[in-house]
């Protein structure tokens, strides 16, 4: 493996308190080995109990953590929401912002995407920013205008942010809906167009920032090798697939010896 891949396990809420210990418990050795595979960064994105007491399971490995949210305040009266301080204080390093279902579900908008990433990065935790457009904006030919408006707020962020980051790196998931939990992936000349597009994009807007681009949607084992030859892809967002260990070690195997 020649280029550095970031594997994000987003187990959404598939997996209860039981379960995910469980899943470190069994899968302790093996797991510890994988995040050891050079050029390799494995990242585990429970939900908001399971991460402290995941994180001092593994605190002395190279696996790092991520939230699946954040809350847009600080802190205060803001019943059932979680601070990013918070986040920071119980070991995360990443969070997952503006998943296609907290769009949907929440009626997050690009807006709150956007506060969410200046609290974000005042408290040194990498976004891990979700775009994508539906089937419908695809056949429509309208992809790029959807991606770019889901980015123009960020960009602008991060552009004036720029000299708080101090090397921080920021991810941008490209997710097409119309592939998440399909079986459908895009095709290779659609990825490699969309993934030279964001690089030009985030290039021309803050060039010295560290940025990541990852792709999720149904990914597995049979199909993750192909990815390998998209130009600016340096990782993934694994959903459902990461929740089953043997599988999810097939897929970073796979990458790391294709």
């Amino acid at each position: 493996m020649t280029k550095k891949y970031t594997f994000v396990a987003n187990w959404k809420m598939y997996l209860n308190f039981d379960e995910s210990i469980k899943y470190i418990t069994d899968n302790m050795d093996a797991l510890i080995n994988l995040a050891q595979l050079p050029d390799t960064k494995i990242v585990i994105g429970p939900s908001f109990p399971m991460i402290y007491p995941m994180t001092h399971m593994l605190k002395s490995s190279k696996i790092e953590f991520s939230a699946q949210d954040c809350s847009t305040h600080a802190n205060g009266a803001f019943t059932g929401q979680v601070s990013v301080k918070t986040l920071s204080e119980i070991g995360c390093k990443y969070c997952i912002i503006g998943h296609s279902e907290i769009r949907h579900y929440n009626n997050e908008t690009d807006e709150i995407v956007a506060k969410k990433i200046d609290l974000l990065i005042d408290q040194k935790i990498s976004p891990i920013i979700c775009i994508g457009e539906n089937e419908s904006q695809k056949k429509d030919g309208h992809t790029f205008s959807v991606l770019e408006e889901q980015i123009k707020n960020v960009l602008e962020l991060v552009k004036i942010e720029c000299n708080k980051l101090n090397g921080l790196p920021i991810f941008i998931a490209y997710e097409p809906l119309w592939s998440i939990g399909s079986g459908t992936i895009p095709e290779k000349d659609h990825l490699e167009t969309v993934f030279a597009w964001l690089h030009g994009q985030v290039q021309k807007n803050s060039a010295s920032t560290h940025w990541n681009l990852l792709y999720g949607g149904s990914l597995s084992e049979e199909n993750i090798a192909a990815f390998k030859k998209i130009d600016y892809l340096s990782g993934f967002l694994i959903g459902k697939s990461s929740t089953n260990f043997q599988e999810f070690e097939k897929i970073v195997k796979k990458i790391y010896y294709s």
